[in-house]
């Protein structure tokens, strides 16, 4: 089982475009033998969608000089080119003392042909594929890492026993004491004493995936099959050293890694201004809390992620610590937590919650902050329920969070008249006042706030990283499988509008809704295209632009299904209208068009307000409209123009872990 899987959604009608995608950016002229399938629309959301989109798809702006870099997550932008290893075209390195065996890549890894495809996707057929590193990533500049593989795109194999003793986590732990710059203990029962119970603690997020799926035909394939909508991560737990992993539910795993056949990636979080014994306590103290009892959802598949913020995630905290106050966290499904969920609620606490009653009184208020730290840290209480030891005052940590680094206001004795803009929801109805205004639209949302309503602190402020929307999933699978960087606009926007059975389910909205949104995206991709095509040509080879479009519009016909005996009128020829308008305007330019690379810039400047607005469309009743999958810590390393952290937050990827029995000595 993994633990959250369906947390991303996947492209149903993928298949119907696999074929086709592509073959216009490579060919100026409709190419035949590219198979394809008819793509499923109704015709109501054709024609509802065909002309919302044509004026926003039409217009395409020339570069300027010092324009904004792109959106990835509201008030937070990253470089567009930043360390991005998905699309590296070279051969990977592996660091380390191990490599994979080459027996287990053939017998447990689905015959990998070789260690270079671990970690890869190959994509395509027939001669015509391309490799996606999905799962490796540019090697940081660690002590660990071997000093010529930092910079360069692979992996630090390391093997775990999984039993608990010296020779079984010795080497992984090691690696992390010197990523993190942490002297080791000096003996193996240094944590035995309570004096040193909180003192060089490892903390790190885990993060499982599939070797196997190693290659993929097509989307549909990819999507479907291969888990490529969750980059084919699908469980996410924490490290806390010494072998011992926690995760939701949680006795997956055991209690261990389990990495045989099923490796993970290990992820370092670092605080600006905080150590690193010091903040990893702090995450080690808060995870045991809430993992206590931890509830998994019945059907993890649609469950509804509501902590996307940091006043839910902290009443979250609040409450869970007060039983008598969080009887619905433990009792109502809803508010039940899958794994990524569970760890990414640790985490906005671990960098927002020193573990002080000073911190507690500014965070949680003047009445609930005595009162949660008494729960703590009382004997009996929360601590030593989930920790199995009293509460010692040396277990204290003391540091700037995250809410004061980013100019947040907490509650403040010295001036308490001015509201805090952290503080939790004051209870389960006032969560679910704000939630239902957001809900239900701008002008009713507006009304909650004219009425006096608390607004909170919002999405993007407090928080390590954002949670996902529908269309960030959406464009998580295009940016890695079917980039414009990688493999043109063309297949991008095929790719993108093939989400819509999976996002019109998820958010509860019509086709027509979904349309009006994906269309002028869609479009903006196969527009920057043409302005690719009309400065670099095809393969190199100067091509009029009309004769490329010619190409694309037969690819379209393709994609949408469109038969010659079909009527002039049928609306998905409007939208094929839409999303080629774009390219007349590209051709009418007397600009000598963009290379890719200038293009891939320009394109996410320009579709950064639609890629916003998605973002806030509003879903109906159920919906599910943030999501937070085990995929999405790494793609903040991976990706971080789409993906940025806080600037406050730092995560680096450390080291791969798999059964020692699938290593062998690098020669």
């Amino acid at each position: 089982m993994s633990a959250a899987r369906g947390t991303a959604a996947t492209p149903g009608a993928a298949a119907t475009i696999a074929g086709a995608a592509g073959a216009a950016r490579r060919t100026p002229e409709p190419l035949d033998s590219y198979s394809s399938t008819p793509l499923p629309r109704s015709a109501e959301s054709a024609s509802a969608s065909a002309s919302a989109g044509a004026t926003s798809a039409s217009t395409f702006v020339r570069p300027s000089a010092g324009s904004a870099p792109a959106r990835a997550t509201p008030t937070r932008s990253g470089p567009v080119f930043g360390g991005n290893a998905r699309h590296f075209e070279g051969k990977a390195v592996f660091s380390g003392p191990y490599r994979i065996s080459p027996r287990d890549l053939e017998d447990r890894f689905a015959g990998c042909p070789s260690e270079q495809y671990f970690g890869v996707v190959v994509f395509g057929q027939d001669g015509a594929t391309r490799i996606i590193r999905d799962n490796q990533f540019t090697l940081p500049n660690l002590p660990h890492i071997d000093p010529e593989a930092r910079g360069k795109v692979g992996l630090h194999l390391l093997g775990t026993k999984d039993l608990g003793v010296p020779e079984s986590y010795r080497e992984i732990d090691d690696a992390l004491y010197r990523a993190y710059g942490i002297e080791p203990p000096a003996t193996e029962d240094f944590h035995s004493d309570p004096a040193n119970y909180h003192k060089k603690r490892i903390y790190a997020s885990i993060h499982f995936w599939h070797p196997e799926h190693w290659k993929s035909p097509d989307l549909a394939h990819l999507a479907r099959v291969s888990l490529g909508t969750e980059s084919r991560q699908t469980h996410e737990g924490a490290y806390l050293g010494r072998d011992e992993t926690t995760n939701a539910p949680a006795n997956y795993h055991s209690h261990g890694w389990n990495a045989d056949g099923y490796p993970c990636h290990v992820l370092v979080h670092r605080l600006a201004g905080v150590d690193s014994e010091t903040f990893n306590w702090n995450g080690y103290c808060v995870d045991k809390v809430l993992n206590r009892g931890v509830k998994f959802p019945p059907d993890y598949h649609k469950d509804v992620y509501r902590t996307h913020d940091l006043n839910t995630a902290l009443m979250f905290f609040r409450d869970w610590v007060l039983e008598d106050r969080g009887h619905y966290l433990r009792s109502d499904p809803t508010w039940a937590t899958y794994c990524a969920e569970h760890k990414n609620i640790v985490r906005i606490v671990q960098a927002n919650v020193p573990q002080n009653l000073e911190s507690y009184v500014e965070v949680f208020g003047p009445d609930d902050g005595p009162e949660l730290w008494d729960a703590m840290t009382r004997p009996g209480g929360a601590f030593e329920l989930s920790h199995g030891l009293p509460w010692r005052t040396e277990y204290e940590t003391h540091f700037d969070p995250l809410w004061k680094l980013e100019g947040l206001h907490g509650y403040d004795p010295a001036h308490p008249e001015i509201p805090s803009e952290i503080r939790p929801w004051k209870d389960l109805s006032e969560y679910e006042a704000h939630n239902n205004a957001w809900n239900a639209g701008p002008e009713a949302y507006q009304r909650y706030l004219d009425e006096g309503g608390f607004a909170g602190s919002g999405e993007a402020r407090g928080l390590p990283y954002a949670s996902e929307s529908s269309s960030d999933l959406m464009m998580d699978f295009v940016e890695t499988y079917a980039s414009f960087e990688q493999a043109g606009g063309v297949e991008a926007a095929l790719a993108a509008l093939a989400f819509e059975p999976e996002i019109v389910a998820r958010m509860q909205i019509d086709a027509a809704t979904f349309m009006s949104t994906a269309l002028p995206i869609a479009a903006q991709l196969i527009a920057h295209e043409a302005l690719v095509v009309k400065k670099e040509g095809v393969n190199g080879m100067p091509v009029p632009l009309a004769m490329w479009a010619k190409g694309v519009r037969a690819e379209l016909v393709k994609a949408m299904g469109l038969q010659p005996s079909d009527p002039p009128d049928d609306p998905r020829n409007a939208v094929i209208e839409a999303l080629l308008q774009g390219v007349g305007h590209v051709d009418a330019d007397p600009g000598p068009g963009l290379s890719r690379r200038d293009a891939y810039v320009q394109l996410r400047r320009t579709i950064a307000p639609q890629l916003d607005a998605a973002r806030d469309v509003r879903g109906g009743p159920g919906a599910i409209m943030r999501n937070a999958p085990p995929a999405l810590a790494l793609r903040a390393v991976q990706n971080p123009a789409s993906h940025p952290t806080s600037p406050f937050v730092s995560i680096q990827y450390a080291c791969t872990v798999i059964g020692d029995d699938e290593l062998v000595a690098a020669s």
